[in-house]
């Protein structure tokens, strides 16, 4: 009886690996187990003998074509994607077969080496970290982290109109011309967002406009002194300091100064770039947010998540996580890096992870990048008023209130939006 035992044993070893509907394809075939409609809609390889334990119906899918922004890729599990990046939406099955989309640079960062075009003139994606450009540098057009930018393969200036240099333009009732600042110095007052073109091309007044806050003119702030003098003059813990100088070059060009202090400002009270909601709450466990009981105990988020950088937790695992929430109509949600982004927000910002990171699991330098970028992207549309009511008051303080206010709303609203003001009034001065 024993002698048969063991032979029953050894047969069962010898008995191949058994895919499962939505799981790998077995015996080393790469692709997944899904419904032969599904496989052909997407236009997919079916293959038999590899989903042997599933009905008949359902057979292994391979070489599945994906696009995103207008990029080809292969869906694939996430495990098997190297050296690129994953987009949810685009494939069949579960959450972890994705399309894949290889990076195309060959020095590891996102979107370098990539064609762009301005103006009708063409250029390559260029990290401006250690790659100098010899013509003319445009911002917003190349995917990847804010250091990468195209860089045109000839000068896109003179009076010709392309870039807008020596175009007629206004602040507050003065006239002036639009520069190119990386040639021509503006004597009086700079002002941004006046001119069309390249995030350089900047309107210079025909006379200085004093700040109604200070008597100090608009261009006593320069978009290339305000991230120098930042990061030789803040005092503050390392991945506070990351956070801030990320979102100061994010704004640099697009806004006034005093108002990126405001930004700074709250920043400065606020979270860590990556950083998950803690609930710990055990010296006064009745504090706890409703939201972050719910999510202990129906999602483990205590033990995986609370206190834990996205860094180390990965980006994929917290996509799936802010979907539970999302689900559970948000009685469950939690807060998520520097700026705390919680509900649908932090959905949005994972999407922005997933679109913009190089890795499942990103460093502390271009979490911040990233948030940063998602920071300004919110700022331009859907919290666009808060710039404007701003205007009406154009001080650092007012920036640090009102952003508080109406932007970050955390709770003790008002008590906050007066700190996070005079915040904003002593980073200004460091700038």
């Amino acid at each position: 009886m024993r002698i048969y035992y063991k032979l029953l044993l050894s047969l069962l070893a010898t008995v191949p690996t058994l895919a499962k509907l939505n799981g790998s394809c077995s015996n080393g075939k790469k692709g997944i187990c899904v419904n032969t409609t599904t496989c052909n809609n997407y236009k997919g390889t079916i293959s038999s003998g590899f989903c042997p334990n599933d009905p008949n119906n359902v057979k292994c899918c391979s070489n599945i074509s994906c696009k995103y922004n207008g990029k080809s890729g292969t869906c694939m599990f996430t495990s098997e994607c190297k050296n690129g990046t994953t987009y949810s939406g685009l494939c069949p099955g579960g959450s972890n077969f994705k399309c894949c989309i290889k990076n195309t640079s060959s020095t590891g960062v996102k979107g370098v080496g990539e064609t762009c075009h301005h103006q009708g003139v063409s250029g390559k994606c260029i990290n401006t970290n250690n790659t100098k450009c010899g013509t003319t540098l445009v911002t917003g057009i190349c995917p990847g982290p804010a250091n990468v930018k195209c860089c045109l393969n000839k000068h896109v200036d003179g009076n010709s109109g392309s870039s807008g240099v020596g175009k007629s333009c206004s602040y507050e009732g003065v006239s002036g011309k639009c520069i190119n600042t990386n040639n021509t110095k503006c004597g009086t007052t700079l002002v941004t967002g006046k001119c069309p073109g390249a995030a350089n091309i900047k309107c210079c007044l025909n006379k200085k406009v004093p700040s109604p806050s200070s008597g100090s003119s608009v261009s006593s702030k320069s978009s290339s002194s305000i991230v120098n003098n930042l990061r030789k003059n803040l005092k503050v813990s390392a991945s506070k300091k990351e956070a801030m100088l990320a979102a100061a070059e994010a704004m640099v060009g697009s806004y006034d100064a005093r108002f990126i202090a405001g930004l700074l400002g709250n920043i400065q009270d606020e979270g860590t770039p990556g950083l998950f909601e803690s609930s710990n709450y055990k010296s006064n466990p009745s504090a706890e947010p409703a939201y972050l009981k719910y999510m202990d105990n129906n999602f483990s988020y205590r033990t995986k998540y609370s206190g834990k950088s996205i860094t180390n937790v990965g980006i994929s695992s917290a996509v799936t996580l802010a979907n539970k929430a999302k689900n559970s109509g948000f009685k469950g949600k939690f807060g998520l890096g520097m700026i705390q982004w919680t509900g649908g927000r932090t959905n949005n910002l994972l999407a922005e992870y997933q679109r913009l990171s190089s890795s499942n699991n990103p460093s502390l330098n271009e979490c911040a990048r990233i948030e940063a970028q998602f920071m300004v992207k919110e700022l331009k549309n859907s919290y666009s008023s808060i710039y404007k009511t701003w205007q009406n008051n154009p001080t650092p303080y007012n920036a640090g209130y009102l952003i508080c206010k109406k932007y970050e709303v955390p709770v003790n609203t008002e008590t906050k939006a007066k700190k996070r003001g005079n915040n904003a009034s002593a980073i200004y001065k460091l700038m």
